[in-house]
């Protein structure tokens, strides 16, 4: 039970549509774009929250080491 490869006739443009195929590539750019900028603002929010948090850290400190050296 062996499958016989298709043999019909294609057409010309082995069935692209160029205007299909720009669309896809667009939306795929957009995505791709869309992605990286969700990537980058969650990463430096984070960032940003772990400097302040630790200049936070930082102020209490310096508060407590000038308070307990009177």
């Amino acid at each position: 039970m062996f499958l016989q490869p298709d043999t019909r006739p294609r057409p010309a443009s082995n069935g692209v549509n160029p205007t299909g195929s720009f669309l896809r590539f667009v939306i795929g750019f957009l995505t791709l774009i869309s992605v990286s900028f969700v990537v980058t603002f969650t990463v430096n929010k984070y960032a940003t929250a772990q400097e302040s948090s630790r200049q936070a850290a930082a102020a209490i400190q310096a508060m407590l080491d000038a308070n307990s050296s009177h």
